[in-house]
């Protein structure tokens, strides 16, 4: 009676065993899988720049809570800029990426959530106040450039997991 117990509890304890290794090995898998899509290249997308660019501003204005009532037209442009990724302009409700500065599909989904994040604040009086605050404080210490990297800082990656799994763009 004894063997048959012990028996018994070997088996629950490989099953168990069994289980959490699947568990882990799955794990490693969706973590490998996730690194592969936010590591890619801007090459590797299957849909047009400017087709995905529109995905994301689609992503953010579903999942930013924005109160902004007027979506930003974007454009997409190749010409090289030194140090400039993207750019709002107000008065026109207008996005621009310049899409030759990115390298990486996470950089380029981080530009466009950040720049969308700007045409948000357009209620805090981004127009008038942005430049006034870049001559007092710096780009760096601009709160509405704090507000922007933070926030897409925090949502790029789930960005572009999401639109992965929904659209398969790699």
């Amino acid at each position: 009676m004894l063997i048959i117990f012990a028996l018994m509890i070997e088996t629950i304890f490989l099953t168990l065993i069994s289980v959490c290794l699947g568990v882990v090995l799955l794990s490693l898998f969706m973590i490998y899988k996730e690194k592969t899509v936010v590591n890619s290249n801007l090459n590797s997308l299957k849909v047009p720049a400017n087709i995905y660019a529109n995905l994301v501003i689609d992503w953010c204005l579903e999942n930013l809570n924005s109160s902004s009532k007027k979506v930003p037209h974007l454009k997409i442009s190749r010409r090289i800029t030194k140090n400039t990724l993207g750019a709002y302009r107000p008065y026109s409700n207008e996005i621009i990426i310049y899409i030759k500065k990115h390298i990486t599909l996470l950089e380029l989904t981080n530009t466009i959530i950040h720049e969308f994040v700007h045409s948000t604040q357009n209620g805090k009086r981004f127009g008038t106040n942005y430049d006034a605050f870049n001559k007092s404080v710096g780009y760096l210490k601009n709160p509405f450039e704090i507000e922007s990297r933070s926030i897409a800082n925090s949502k790029d990656k789930e960005c572009l997991m999401s639109l992965h799994h929904r659209f398969k763009i790699l």
